[in-house]
Formats: structure tokens, C-alpha cells, sequence
């Protein structure tokens, strides 16, 4: 696994658990239910999964995009930082 591959796993888990989290909330807000109980947990990771996935084909060009950045400047700010010591 690239490292590119591993940062778009992370964005991937960073929109599910965001998403989780936020649903679980909205549910316990909504209904009888507490936000620590399993039904509203699962619920919470069923919908952050499947907005993780639908927001895949945009969270992964961008972090492509990010890598691409970093490569092409990482030996610029390298530079600048050596020059600044």
C-alpha cells in the first residue's frame, strides 16, 4: 500500500467517523434513544460508511492532488527552511 493509498484510507475514516458521530447525535436529539445507545451508534456507522463511500470519488483526487503538491515542493520548502537555520 502506498503512502498516497494510506492517506486516502485516513480521509476515508476521518468523513465516517465525523459522519457517525454527527448522526448519532441528530438521533439521540430526534428520539427516545440515547446517543450511546447501540442502535444509535450503528446507525451512526451505517450512515458515515456509506457517505465515506459516496464521498470517496472526491475525498481521493484531493488528497492525489495534495501528494502531488508536496512532491513537487517539499524540495523548495526544504530549501527555505535549510537557508532560515
Amino acid at each position: 500500500m502506498t503512502n498516497v493509498q494510506i492517506a486516502q484510507k485516513v480521509a476515508h475514516m476521518i468523513v465516517a467517523a465525523n459522519v457517525a458521530n454527527v448522526t448519532s447525535t441528530q438521533i439521540a436529539n430526534h428520539t427516545d434513544l440515547d446517543e450511546d445507545s447501540i442502535a444509535a451508534s450503528v446507525a451512526g456507522v451505517v450512515v458515515g460508511e456509506m457517505v465515506a463511500r459516496r464521498t470517496d470519488k472526491y475525498t481521493d483526487p484531493l488528497v492525489v492532488k495534495t501528494a502531488e503538491f508536496i512532491k513537487t515542493h517539499r524540495p523548495k520548502i526544504s530549501l527555505r527552511r535549510s537557508k532560515e537555520s
